[in-house]
């Protein structure tokens, strides 16, 4: 499964023949986007396995509880540590690719340009604030959980309650570099690029 990247529309500073404006962007940053993006889409394909994971692993304890009256703690516990991985380490990928959930009201028929503003304007203003919320709190807490190597209160449970706690850390993540490729791209198809050589404007972004 890959994640398509997708190229910008032209706009002003991307016109080829019209000198690039002064906030247009270098190549290395759109390079820098399409490795974070390349990350995230293969994270999100490894996950996306995760799904038949937690199908098999329901069916097996729903097979063995009521056919063969089996049950456990700890197998019990893992279909919470499949869900936790998919749900939180996808997380940058379901950004990637803008399936996260949207009020939209005008931002579907809205010219690229605009929607690049709309895009800009909610990772800093509405996505920025708690990414660094996020690192702020729960860093220090998931590094005392791994510092004590945090097991399970539970008889019989998974005893790796610190690594469930560390997919918080894996969820801003890679929530914050997707942020970073958003920010990037969008900067780009408001205000261009710089070509190769640093003094013409490209075409558009790969």
């Amino acid at each position: 499964m890959t994640a398509p990247v997708r190229p910008p529309a032209s706009g002003p500073g991307n016109q080829p023949g019209r000198p690039p404006g002064p906030l247009a962007l270098p190549p290395e940053f759109l390079a820098l986007a399409r490795g974070i993006d390349w990350v995230n889409a293969g994270i999100g394909w490894l996950l996306g396995g995760a799904a038949l994971v937690l199908v098999v692993l329901q069916f097996a304890l729903v097979l063995a509880s009521h056919t063969f009256s089996l049950g456990s703690i700890a197998a019990q516990d893992a279909r919470f540590y499949v869900n936790g991985a998919m749900v939180l380490g996808a997380a940058g990928y379901t950004l990637l690719m803008n399936e996260h959930v949207r009020v939209d009201l005008f931002y579907r028929g809205a010219p690229a340009q605009h929607r690049a503003l709309i895009d800009l304007a909610g990772i800093l203003a509405l996505l920025g604030p708690v990414l660094f919320l996020l690192w702020w709190s729960a860093t220090p807490y998931v590094l005392e959980s791994w510092a004590q190597r945090e097991g399970a209160i539970e008889s019989g449970a998974l005893d790796y309650v610190y690594w469930l706690k560390g997919m918080l850390l894996a969820f801003a993540a890679t929530l914050s570099l997707q942020a970073v490729s958003g920010a990037i791209k969008a900067w780009a198809e408001l205000f261009g690029t710089l070509g190769p050589a640093g003094d013409a404007p490209s075409a558009g972004r790969g």
